[in-house]
C-alpha cells in the first residue's frame, strides 16, 4: 500500500509519502517516492517503473518548470509504455501528486492516456492507502496548529504512521518536501527531510 498525502493552504505546501515498493504482499524495495523541485514537488503511486521515470526526467533539473516536467513525462510514458507492454506484457498505470505554492494537481496515467485534475481540496492523498491517509489527516488536522508547518507536517507523518498500520506494504521512512512553510520565524522553503517510522 502506498500513500502520498498533499497539503496546501494559502501559507504552506507540503508533500509527504511512504518508501516502501512492494509486489503484491511482498516488500520489494525502498524507493523515495517524493521529489523535490524549486518550484514544485511530485509524489508518485503505482508502478515502480514511474519513480524511475520520474527521477531521469528531473535529474540534475531542481529549477525545471511544471510545463517542461509534464511535457516530458509525457514523451517518456509512451515510450516506457511501449517496452512494457513488449517485454512484461502489462501497460504503464501510476498517478502522480503535483503540489506547488500555488496549487494541487493529480495526474493519472493509465492505458495510455493522462489525465489531470486540480485538487481544491486543503488536503489530498494517492496510492492504494489514500482514502485512510486522507480520514486520519483530516481527523489530525482538527486539532493542529495550521499557521506551522512543522505541525502540519507532524500530523500528516502521523497520518502515514497510522494508516499505514491498516494496510499492508506501507511503511519505511516518510519522506517530507516542504515547498512552502509558516513558521514562527518567517516563510520556509523548499525543505526536504526523510523521517523514520
Amino acid at each position: 500500500m502506498t500513500i502520498i498525502i498533499g497539503y496546501r493552504d494559502n501559507n504552506n505546501a507540503l508533500i509527504f509519502g511512504d518508501s516502501m515498493v512492494t509486489t503484491g504482499d511482498v516488500e520489494t524495495g525502498r524507493v523515495v517516492k517524493t521529489i523535490k523541485l524549486d518550484n514544485f514537488s511530485v509524489g508518485s503511486a503505482g508502478h515502480a517503473v514511474a519513480y524511475k521515470l520520474i527521477n531521469a526526467i528531473v535529474k540534475d533539473k531542481p529549477d525545471m518548470s511544471f510545463k517542461d516536467f509534464y511535457a516530458e513525462l509525457q514523451e517518456g510514458c509512451v515510450a516506457v509504455n511501449i517496452k512494457m507492454k513488449e517485454v512484461y506484457k502489462v501497460a504503464l498505470s501510476f498517478t502522480i501528486l503535483v503540489v506547488s505554492k500555488e496549487s494541487m494537481l493529480e495526474i493519472d496515467y493509465t492505458n495510455g492516456n493522462m489525465n489531470v485534475k486540480e485538487i481544491k481540496s486543503t488536503v489530498h492523498a494517492i496510492g492504494s492507502g489514500k482514502k485512510i491517509g486522507i480520514a486520519v489527516a483530516e481527523a489530525l488536522l482538527i486539532n493542529t496548529d495550521l499557521n506551522s508547518v512543522w505541525s502540519i507536517g507532524e500530523a500528516l507523518k502521523t497520518a502515514i504512521v497510522k494508516a499505514s498500520e491498516y494496510g499492508e506494504g506501507c511503511g519505511g521512512n516518510v519522506n517530507l518536501v516542504v515547498v512552502k512553510g509558516k513558521t514562527e520565524n518567517g516563510t520556509v522553503y523548499n525543505l526536504q527531510d526523510s523521517l523514520s517510522q
